[in-house]
């Protein structure tokens, strides 16, 4: 999807929203990525739960912390300073539980 919006742009939002988002200029990629990242952080999200890891959940109320201070202070101007600390946030939050998800795990 990211490389779909990537290359069809702003043309997009009217293939999905309609005739009324024809003259829109918003870059839709931004979104895009933010989905995509959310999407990766629910799966290891998942994957740590399922091995009985609960201190993920701090590192997600991290996150959700982390964004609600960017965009209340800093990135609230557009919708799409909003979606790119969005997208920033989710992509920090999916590294993080990569780092997670790779290390040796230690036996129980």
């Amino acid at each position: 999807m990211l490389l779909v919006s990537l290359v069809l742009g702003p043309s997009l939002l009217t293939l999905i929203g309609g005739v009324r988002y024809a003259g829109a200029t918003m870059p839709v990629w931004p979104f895009a990525l933010a989905g995509s990242m959310l999407a990766l952080v629910q799966i290891l999200l998942y994957a740590r739960l399922a091995d009985g890891d609960r201190r993920v959940t701090v590192l997600m109320w991290s996150a959700v912390a982390v964004e609600a201070v960017l965009i209340t202070t800093w990135l609230h101007g557009s919708a799409t300073q909003v979606v790119t600390a969005a997208a920033v946030t989710a992509g920090a939050l999916a590294a993080a539980g990569a780092v997670l998800e790779l290390r040796p795990r230690k036996p129980a």
